[in-house]
């Protein structure tokens, strides 16, 4: 091991922690908008949506620690997923 190894992994922890908090916030807010969205009646686009959503599920999970994979959303379970994501 080199004398820079722990450092490069330090700094790549730190960029997996920055990006799993941007891909949190990010999923939370599309899925409020989209809640609203559907209370308005909009529903158009929602699948595509929810398949953007879990897009970003997914890279959640490759950079999260193993033991806390998050499951993708679904029409039916969105709403519910919104406090899972806060």
């Amino acid at each position: 091991m080199s004398v820079a190894e722990p450092i490069v992994h330090a700094v790549l922890d730190e960029a997996a922690i920055e990006e799993r908090a941007m891909l949190r916030q990010d999923v939370h807010n599309r899925l409020v908008q989209l809640k609203k969205l559907t209370e308005l009646g909009v529903t158009g686009g929602l699948e595509e949506s929810l398949e953007d959503v879990n897009r970003k599920i997914e890279r959640y999970n490759e950079i999260a620690p193993a033991a806390s994979p998050v499951g993708k959303v679904t029409r039916a379970t969105f709403i519910a997923n919104i406090a899972l994501w806060e």
